[in-house]
């Protein structure tokens, strides 16, 4: 991932969507390795899915329903 503004997606998605859900389920239950293996598949297909959608000419904002779909 080279792109500054994929970094900067990816950084916000980890920081506000997967890591509160990684510390929750961590203090919830002692298993942090299956959790912490779940958050690191989620960053990693999250940015996947940034590089795919640039190889295609589309920006996140532009992404439709069917672009998903597609993917």
């Amino acid at each position: 991932m080279t792109v500054p503004e994929h970094r900067r997606l990816i950084r916000a998605f980890a920081t506000w969507q997967v890591m509160p859900r990684l510390r929750r389920t961590s203090q919830a239950r002692r298993r942090p390795r299956t959790y912490t293996a779940r958050a690191r598949n989620t960053i990693s297909t999250a940015a996947r899915f940034l590089s795919w959608l640039r190889a295609r000419g589309l920006t996140l904002p532009a992404c439709r329903q069917a672009d998903i779909e597609d993917c």
